[in-house]
């Protein structure tokens, strides 16, 4: 069974986390298996666009849907993804393409400069 997935990728930063330095949010979304025996998908995540190294790390059986989610992904470095299909006997189909959610930038832009005082003229009046 092969997996034609054409990942899409939407990474929403998350605003105002103090207390989680480089969190951020990573919305995937894939093309589904042509296949008519799917039973779900397979989430592979890790910081290396290699499979090998994907492959390490513990997948997310993510069921049977084509959007998933991931909250609280490390921000600091590039995180790269890919789904696999699989069927009710777990199969499990080969990798599809491989997307990458880029670090979250932390710098600050440069100070703004040429700051000057503005005149503001007080016209008071008496009214009757």
């Amino acid at each position: 069974m092969k997996l034609f997935a054409s990942l899409a990728m939407t990474v929403l930063l998350l605003a105002g986390l103090s207390c989680i330095a480089h969190a951020k949010t990573v919305t995937l979304s894939w093309d589904a298996s042509p296949s008519s025996d799917v039973a779900g998908y397979k989430l592979y995540a890790g910081s290396d666009a290699e499979v090998s190294t994907l492959v390490l790390g513990s997948p997310i059986d993510v069921g049977n849907v084509l959007t998933y989610t991931l909250t609280d992904v490390d921000g600091a470095e590039n995180q790269y993804f890919a789904v696999t299909a699989y069927d009710a006997d777990g199969n499990e189909s080969g990798f599809s393409n491989i997307v990458m959610s880029g670090a979250v930038d932390e710098v600050a832009p440069d100070v703004p400069a040429g700051l000057q005082q503005i005149t503001v003229k007080v016209v008071v009046g008496v009214s009757r």
